[in-house]
């Protein structure tokens, strides 16, 4: 069962890292090419960002969001969605097997693995648990999984 609570677990891992660096959030706000008040809807868990901006988030801070399975890192950044089929492919899942875990229709996972780019953080969380992989944060250089 997917748990939006996971998803949440992630931004707060980002929030946290971001406090520990002290960035101004101005600064970050113009990096991100967000506003301000959008970057104080995210630290304050009002809304996810977009997986393109927390993907952004990750790098700008020194971690990176990746789909992980066995320890291995199979796709990460902001390359994820663009990779959902050969995930499913890898896990030798069709498009109905995928819509019937996610108690859907096939065309629901069809059109997802279509939208490269403009996909929530949660739908992105989702769709990689629903393929039995993991999201989570990994330091820039490292294999090791930060807590979140």
């Amino acid at each position: 069962m997917i748990r939006r609570r996971d998803t949440r677990r992630l931004v707060a891992a980002l929030v946290a890292h971001t406090n520990e660096l002290g960035i101004d959030r101005q600064v970050f706000a113009d990096a991100l090419g967000v506003t301000r008040y959008t970057i104080n809807a995210w630290f304050r868990h009002a809304y996810l960002p977009s997986y393109v901006h927390a993907a952004a988030w990750a790098e700008y801070i020194g971690l990176r969001l990746a789909v992980v399975l066995d320890g291995r890192v199979f796709s990460e950044g902001a390359d994820v969605p663009s990779d959902f089929v050969w995930l499913r492919r890898r896990q030798e899942l069709s498009q109905k097997e995928v819509a019937a875990r996610a108690n859907t229709h096939r065309a629901v996972i069809s059109m997802r693995e279509r939208q490269k780019q403009k996909h929530g953080l949660a739908t992105v969380h989702d769709h990689v648990t629903l393929l039995g992989y993991r999201l989570t944060l990994l330091h820039a250089r490292q294999a090791e999984a930060v807590s979140a």
